[in-house]
């Protein structure tokens, strides 16, 4: 079961929505990583932060590297949340 959800509005301009699945929590207690994978390879990664109450969405636009992403290869971009606070849950950065 999973909390934050990702999906791809836009895929092609770097346009993400996260879905804030908690009940109390805002998504500003988290820190967003995503990598750009080439055939498997990463080749870009970035971060970012944004804000969501609960149980609502955001869009979000990653800086993806267009003029990498030009050729016939088989992209994927991976998107994480981790904690960005420790607390007495949760060590920082899980």
């Amino acid at each position: 079961y999973q909390d934050i959800l990702f999906s791809a509005k836009d895929i092609k301009t770097g346009i993400v929505t996260i879905y804030n699945g908690f009940n109390f929590t805002n998504l500003n207690q988290y820190n967003f990583n995503w990598a750009l994978l080439k055939n498997g390879e990463v080749i870009q990664t970035g971060e970012f932060t944004t804000k969501a109450a609960p149980k609502t969405e955001v869009d979000v636009q990653l800086q993806l590297p267009q003029d990498k992403m030009k050729d016939e290869a088989e992209y994927f971009v991976n998107v994480f949340a981790t904690i960005a606070k420790a607390s007495e849950y949760c060590r920082y950065g899980l």
